[in-house]
């Protein structure tokens, strides 16, 4: 069995929200004072600034043309407030 990580592009959308839903199900489940059970969790727009997004990434991990996986990372930079050092760091979700 391969396992191949690429780039997402937006024919991945479908794919990853079915991931992304399968947890928002066991959530919503277990913490429904928390999460809500809905039919889509990731909105297409969000995705799409994912994609395109100077500072963010989406990977999915495929086998055979299968999206089985994905990973969100985005580069944030720390709130300029004066009591903060200016930093940046990385912020990934990975199902």
């Amino acid at each position: 069995m391969d396992i191949e990580v690429v780039n997402a592009n937006m024919k991945d959308f479908d794919a990853v929200n079915v991931i992304v839903k399968e947890g928002q199900d066991e959530h919503s489940k277990a913490l429904p004072h928390i999460f809500k059970a809905v039919d889509q969790v990731m909105p297409q727009s969000y995705f799409y600034e994912l994609l395109e997004g100077v500072n963010s990434e989406i990977l999915v991990a495929k086998i055979d043309e299968e999206v089985v996986g994905f990973a969100v990372i985005e580069i944030i930079e720390s709130p300029p407030f004066y009591y903060m050092t200016p930093r940046k760091y990385a912020y990934m979700v990975i199902v």
